[in-house]
């Protein structure tokens, strides 16, 4: 599979507007640690794959890494793709459990 950056970002941009018009100015999230699995084991699906190493991420500490890219576009990295991720899926799990509508 070929991923283009221009299309994630238009989807992005789509995903982001709609938020905006339906009132998710602001995102409020309670939570603050998730699990993660490794990034070696995150896709290994090999016949020897054995349970995957889980881990312990924080949102706030990515949210504020995410914001240095603001500030400092040297501290990138592509764990930074990590990061935003994660928020992504807090920010997708608050919308749903808000009770208001996804217009």
């Amino acid at each position: 599979m070929e991923v283009k950056w221009h299309v994630l970002r238009q989807c992005l941009l789509i995903l982001i507007n709609r938020a905006e018009r339906c009132g998710f100015d602001t995102i409020h999230i309670d939570e603050d640690s998730y699990w993660t699995i490794l990034r070696e084991e995150r896709f290994n699906f090999g016949a020897d794959t054995v349970s995957p190493q889980i881990g312990i991420g924080s949102l706030h500490d990515d949210y504020a890494s995410l914001k240095q890219l603001l500030e400092r576009d040297e501290v990138c990295s592509s764990i930074n793709i990590d990061r935003l991720a994660y928020l992504l899926l807090a920010i997708s799990h608050s919308i749903d459990s808000s009770g208001k509508p996804f217009c």
